[in-house]
C-alpha cells in the first residue's frame, strides 16, 4: 500500500513540476517585446526598460498583445524594475526559449 502511495506522490509531483515552466504562446509582437525586454535586462538599462514599458502599453492599446502575454511580460519587467536584472533576464530567456518547445 505504501509503495502505491509513493508512486502516486511521485506522479503528482512530476505533473506539478511539468506545469511550472509553462509559458503562454507569444504572437509575433509579444515575441519581439520579449526579446527587447531580454536585451534591456542584459544591458541593465532603466532607459531601455522604460522604452519597453512604453512600447508594451502602445501594443496593448493597439490590441497586439493578449492578457496572458501582457501578464508574463509585466512580471518580468517588475523583477527588472526592482533591480533584479539577472533574474529578469533569465525569466525573459525562459519565456523566449519556451516558444521553441
Amino acid at each position: 500500500m505504501s509503495a502505491v502511495l509513493g508512486y502516486l506522490f511521485i506522479a503528482v509531483m512530476a505533473i506539478s513540476f511539468a506545469g511550472c515552466n509553462n509559458h503562454p504562446p507569444l504572437e509575433r509582437p509579444s515575441y519581439d517585446l520579449a526579446k527587447a525586454l531580454y536585451a534591456a535586462c542584459n544591458r541593465q538599462s532603466a532607459e531601455h526598460l522604460a522604452k519597453f514599458e512604453e512600447v508594451l502599453a502602445e501594443s496593448i492599446a493597439a490590441g497586439n498583445v493578449g492578457p496572458q502575454e501582457e501578464s508574463a511580460l509585466r512580471k518580468i519587467a517588475e523583477v527588472a524594475a526592482a533591480g533584479e536584472w539577472y533574474d529578469a533576464q533569465e525569466m525573459a530567456r525562459e519565456l523566449i526559449a519556451g516558444q521553441n518547445s
